[in-house]
């Protein structure tokens, strides 16, 4: 079974308890205490405290980061933090990491309190071919990344936010396993070198490369590559829909065209981790990918506290932020 460190995107972003602590999901009857809705919203605020804190301290480093790299989350920013850090004053290093142990001490706290509905989440995908204990570390890796993306000011509780990211997390290594099943010995030798240039790429770069990128990268046929590239990066096309009444983007026409639908949500998410937190609660809401009823512009002008054109502006600017980071072989958007 892997550990829920194999998956860090910064040194700290993994349980801090012990290996032995870390409860499989066969072991969670009862045994850890869940926090009531007040001290998890309590926890929550401390840990929002504690990340500006830390973001401020940062400013200075983040300011002089190259333009290609991602720092729109708490976990890239961090990660940008430790691949400079034997670069920066030991003084702002110490400042930095005493803040976050404090981070993620009530982190772990947040996690374990919630390890009983990711296993409900991995018990209830039974039927696919991966492990429920392995869909159970994925579940709290998905969970990590949550936490360290959840912003409280946007009213909703922790749970209802990290569940996306909990199935998000499982439905990946549910498609990615049902891939490989189908893929030749010579083609799995060519997908673990595709992984490992995307590896190679993002570390050095600091964000995931192109299908055109990874091509350039890796020698092959190129019918062999397409057909990897889809195993790593799904297709979804994304219809136009009425960008002044309803819903702008027809989702659930598109999605019922495909037979792997986790995967097409998958790609969704990817694109909406792209954008800045109000532009992704925006997009979220508009069009009604939290499971929701879709949200007026009126109705996202009064909760954002803003007017409705200035709403239309944050959407629109969304949609052309999610174009520019989508390859034309992996996502096709049209809007007006």
């Amino acid at each position: 079974m892997r550990s829920a460190r194999s998956r860090e995107s910064f040194p700290s972003q993994q349980l801090s308890i012990a290996d032995d602590r870390m409860p499989s999901p066969y072991a969670l009857n009862g045994g850890i205490a869940v926090l009531t809705p007040d001290e998890e919203a309590e926890l929550v605020a401390r840990i929002d405290v504690i990340r500006a804190r830390i973001e401020r301290t940062v400013a200075p480093v983040l300011r002089q980061a190259p333009e290609d790299v991602k720092l729109d989350h708490f976990d890239q920013i961090m990660t940008y933090f430790y691949r400079v850090r034997s670069t920066l004053k030991r003084s702002l290093v110490k400042k930095v990491e005493t803040d976050l142990t404090e981070y993620t001490r009530i982190r772990d706290t947040l996690v374990l309190s919630n390890l009983p509905w990711v296993t409900k989440l991995a018990r209830s995908q039974r039927q696919s071919a991966v492990s429920e204990e392995d869909l159970f570390q994925e579940g709290v890796c998905g969970l990590l990344k949550a936490i360290d993306r959840f912003e409280a000011a946007r009213g909703l509780r922790l749970m209802t936010y990290a569940t996306w990211y909990i199935r998000e997390a499982m439905q990946q290594i549910r498609a990615r396993q049902s891939h490989l099943v189908s893929l030749s010995a010579h083609d799995q030798t060519l997908l673990g070198r595709v992984e490992a240039e995307r590896a190679a790429f993002t570390h050095h770069h600091e964000r995931a490369p192109s299908n055109v990128e990874l091509k350039e990268r890796v020698p092959g046929k190129p019918r062999s590559l397409k057909q990897l590239l889809h195993v790593l990066n799904p297709t979804v096309s994304l219809d136009r829909g009425n960008m002044e009444g309803s819903i702008p983007i027809a989702i659930e026409d598109s999605v019922a065209d495909y037979d792997h639908k986790d995967e097409v949500e998958n790609t969704i998410g990817k694109l909406l981790e792209s954008l800045p937190s109000r532009e992704r609660f925006v997009v979220t809401r508009r069009f009604g990918l939290d499971g929701q009823k879709p949200t007026s512009l009126e109705a996202l002008g009064d909760d954002l506290k803003v007017s409705k054109e200035r709403v239309r502006q944050l959407q629109r600017q969304a949609i052309r932020r999610m174009q520019e980071h989508a390859d034309e072989d992996v996502l096709e958007l049209n809007i007006a």
